[in-house]
């Protein structure tokens, strides 16, 4: 990166990581006068960054009241062992824990659990924890979709049933959540949404020299599949069961024809949805 900053090589940067800048780029960036903006994960250490990320704690809260509608389900939330995302898996807890207390339920810390992130470590965490599953109704929330398709699979193994002994909710929304079966159920993210708006704002900013601050939260929707349960009758809501889809030519539009091999990875990037974070430079 620094090499190709140095080169003027680079008209504006995506920030797709969620640990932030190390101070290093930081440097780089407000040395040259680099635009940047963030997409995804909020970056405590980049305070002049433009932001475009999902609304976490709506999120939370949402999954929260929506698995407190089911009281026989003891609600469990696995987590990652991931040291880059501790302050989004924070604000997740506890907006869940705010979701489920309007329904008169708690997550203790003990209903917290965590595993590496892979579909592969996932589905061995189920195995080995298979008595839990197997003794009682549980509602889990994955942290995202990549371990719930490992969940499920262990569930299937088990001969689990779902959603009727287990209800299996995700984050994120990745396109194998709804093309195997049975097909999850998701807090969908609007990443298509954030990588156009984040284009826009990006392309404004390079071609008018422009330092703008803008920070635009994304709501996400809850989206019921087959492996969890419609709300009961005494719990409805109004909730938004839509998504919301952007082609890869609008993504091109926003950002402009000069920039469509950066453009194309920021889109693969965001259909896969992977957690892990990375820097596109904009060349």
């Amino acid at each position: 990166l620094e090499r190709i900053i140095r080169c003027r090589k680079v008209d504006g940067v995506i920030l797709m990581r969620s640990g932030g800048l190390l101070p290093r780029e930081k440097q780089l960036l407000t040395e040259h006068k680099i635009p940047c903006v963030c997409m995804m994960h909020v970056v405590h250490n980049a305070d002049f960054l433009s932001y475009f990320i999902s609304d976490s704690t709506y999120a939370g809260q949402m999954a929260g009241e929506y698995m407190g509608a089911f009281p026989d389900y003891a609600p469990y939330y696995l987590s990652l062992n991931l040291q880059e995302e501790k302050n989004e898996i924070k604000t997740r807890v506890d907006a869940l824990r705010q979701g489920l207390a309007s329904r008169g339920q708690t997550l203790p810390d003990d209903h917290i659990l965590t595993c590496d992130l892979s579909t592969k470590e996932a589905y061995q965490f189920i195995m080995d924890h298979a008595a839990l599953f197997q003794s009682r109704k549980v509602f889990l929330l994955t942290h995202c979709d990549v371990v719930a398709l490992g969940v499920r699979e262990a569930l299937r193994q088990l001969q689990i049933p779902v959603p009727q002994q287990t209800q299996l909710l995700s984050w994120d929304d990745i396109p194998l959540s709804s093309a195997t079966k049975p097909a999850l159920s998701v807090i969908h993210i609007s990443a298509e949404g954030m990588v156009a708006e984040a284009c826009r704002e990006l392309r404004g900013m390079i071609e008018r020299g422009e330092e703008n601050r803008t920070h635009m939260l994304f709501p996400p929707k809850l989206i019921i599949r087959d492996t969890t349960l419609p709300l009961p009758d005494s719990c409805k809501q109004q909730i938004d069961y839509g998504t919301y889809h952007l082609s890869f030519q609008e993504v091109l539009l926003a950002l402009g024809k000069g920039a469509a091999v950066s453009a194309l990875f920021a889109y693969i990037f965001y259909r896969s949805m992977l957690v892990f974070g990375f820097m596109l430079p904009l060349c």
